[in-house]
């Protein structure tokens, strides 16, 4: 299930207002038809700044696509950090690096 859809630029602009965790919060709300608990918002907040970080590149192109998924299909053959901070940057990196290879 899709929450997010964007390009690099505006999902950083999004991030840098604060305003990304809600953005996802309010697709997740309007999909599923419950709100998300506290905590569970709270992990995607610290999840999304870390994305913030790693999508925040010079390198990487302004219009490059963005999306966040929720029960993505073979996630668990994707390779994760074992540092708690870096589980879920890390998963979505190791996806789009997987994904990259096979083109």
């Amino acid at each position: 299930m899709i929450v997010y859809q964007s390009t690099q630029s505006q999902f950083l602009k999004d991030s840098e207002e604060n305003a990304i965790e809600d953005i996802v919060a309010e697709s997740f709300h309007k999909k599923v038809g419950r709100s998300v608990p506290e905590a569970e918002f709270r992990a995607w907040r610290h999840s999304l700044m870390q994305m913030m970080g790693v999508l925040a590149d010079d390198d990487l192109p302004d219009n490059m696509g963005v999306g966040i998924e929720f029960g993505i299909p073979y996630s668990n053959k994707c390779k994760r950090s074992s540092h708690p901070s870096h589980k879920y940057a890390k998963q979505l990196v190791a996806k789009a690096v997987k994904i990259n290879t096979r083109l």
